[in-house]
Formats: structure tokens, sequence, C-alpha cells
């Protein structure tokens, strides 16, 4: 028991060594993008599914996509375990790389059951940002309108992303955009649903950081 204790140590100080070093690199990554002029604009992100990202994330097929980026399902190439790359298309627009960079930095900093967790972010050699999140295997909320009339479902969902809710407040964020399609939700053979939110794109947070206006975030 004293063993397996001592593991589980060890694995929540790495989890959280690791969490801060891809808020720390999204940061930086961030005030990087923001001094880009516009004549070192990064390049357009079109990608066909084997794609290898960094070097790291192999793609393949598209899940999702939202205003700013495209998600794939992919494969982490060193242990093969399953990821979702975030690819930022709207690159044109300084602050548009700025929000996708400071969504990273907030996501990663959020830990929650009920929150998608950020594993990784970078620039890849082609110019184009991504970030890697954990590979949620269901539907936004949006997708599943035909079951909001089922009292249970309906009961468990809003619980669950109320907690999410009290826990990312909790941590000094404030979401700014919840809606159904930022809401992703699992179901098991029985039909019990698990929900998780997603998109920090227009979050606050109270990390020092100022929003683009010059004021800081509250």
């Amino acid at each position: 028991v004293g063993e397996l204790e001592e593991q589980r140590r060890q694995v929540s100080e790495l989890n959280t060594e690791l969490r801060r070093q891809v808020a720390e690199r999204s940061q930086l990554l961030a005030e990087a993008l923001a001094r880009l002029d516009r004549g070192s604009e990064p390049q357009g992100a079109e990608l066909a599914e084997g794609t290898l990202v960094a070097d790291r994330y192999r793609l393949g097929r598209p899940c999702g996509e939202g205003a700013m980026g495209v998600v794939y399902e992919a494969t982490r190439v060193d242990d093969g375990a399953p990821v979702a790359v975030k690819v930022l298309t709207e690159v044109r627009a300084p602050k548009a790389r700025e929000r996708f960079a400071r969504e990273a930095e907030i996501a990663a900093t959020v830990t929650h059951p009920r929150v998608v967790p950020v594993l990784d972010v970078g620039v890849a050699r082609d110019g184009f940002l991504f970030v890697v999140m954990e590979l949620v295997k269901g539907p936004s909320l949006e997708a599943l309108y035909t079951k909001y009339g089922e009292l249970p479902f309906c009961l468990e969902v809003l619980t669950q992303v109320a907690e999410g809710l009290a826990g990312i407040h909790a941590q000094g964020v404030v979401h700014r955009d919840l809606k159904p399609a930022n809401v992703l939700v699992v179901t098991d053979a029985r039909g019990a649903p698990s929900a998780k939110i997603t998109d920090f794109g227009v979050a606050t947070a109270t990390f020092g950081r100022r929003d683009d206006d010059g004021g800081t975030r509250a």
C-alpha cells in the first residue's frame, strides 16, 4: 500500500510539472506570436491524413472544426496513444494566433475531471500552430439535441458541467463561451453520460497577463 501511495504521489507531481511546462511554453508562444509582423505569417494548415506533426503526432481524420481551428484524431508516435490535435487555420490575423496560444495556456493550467486536458502545444516546421488534447470519443452536446427532453440525461449532464465550471472558477478562470458545442459527451453502454468542457479560446484568467486592450484580465 505504501509503495502504491508513493507511486501515485510521484505520478501526481509529474503531471503537475508537465502541466506547468505546457502552460509556460504556451505563454512564451503567445508572446512571440504577438510580436510577429505581417511579413512573417505562418502558413495555412490544410493537412492530409497521415501528416506527421512535429515528429510526434500522426494525424488521422478531422473530427471537428471551429472558428479558428480544425481538430484531428491523431496518434502519439512514441507510445501509440490516441490524442486530439487542434490546428490553427485562421493564420492571417495576429490576434487570432495570440488567442489560439492563450487558449492553450489557460487550458493547460486548468485541471479537473470535467475539463478536456491539454497535453502539448507548439509550432510545426511548416509554421502552423497546434495544440494536443485528450481525445474524447464522443459528440458535442449540441449534436445530442434529440436527448434534450430526457430529464435524467439532462440532469446528469448539467450536474457534471456545473462541477466542471466550479472547478474552473476555483482556479481563477472564466470560460466565457460555454455552450452545447463546447461540451463533449461520452455515453456508456447503459446510456450514462460523461461530459467534459472544452474550447478556452475566449476565456479570461487571473494569471497576471494582459488583455489585447492593455487591461489586466479579471
